[in-house]
């Protein structure tokens, strides 16, 4: 064999040639991409790190936008017309629900999984979130 088998490093996703361990983290162990359980756990790390950050932009801009809303809802009681605060709920809900939405897709647009190129295998695995075809 001339070509030796590369084996992949988690925490950074990068392939180095065959050790013990990998030589920029010590301390993480050297997996071989092309084991179908290798597979399997990466597939499950890039769903934990889809989670957290659809998870972190949702409830982040929710708050924000909640916290427009509320703003929204007393502005509109107070300076515009008293017959808007029956609205104010509405108008916070909104706020926190149009805040949510927009997390979602910025979460949408910013997430690239880190392992895609070991788990797609030129097909799409089950795991994907959107559907786009591999690029």
């Amino acid at each position: 064999m001339s070509q030796e088998k590369k084996l992949l490093c988690t925490a950074c996703a990068r392939l180095h040639n065959p050790a013990q361990f990998c030589p920029v983290h010590p301390d993480e162990p050297l997996l071989d991409p092309e084991n179908d359980d290798v597979r399997y756990e990466l597939i499950n790390l890039d769903d934990r790190a889809r989670s957290r950050t659809y998870t972190r932009w949702m409830v982040g801009l929710g708050a924000a936008g909640l916290a427009m809303g509320i703003a929204a809802a007393y502005l509109t009681t107070v300076f515009v017309n008293v017959a808007f605060g029956v609205f104010a709920r509405e108008i916070i809900v909104g706020g926190a629900v149009g805040g949510g939405m927009a997390g979602f897709i910025t979460a949408k647009v910013r997430y690239r999984p880190r392992f895609r190129q070991w788990t797609r295998d030129g097909q799409l695995d089950s795991s994907s979130f959107d559907g786009a075809h591999p690029e």
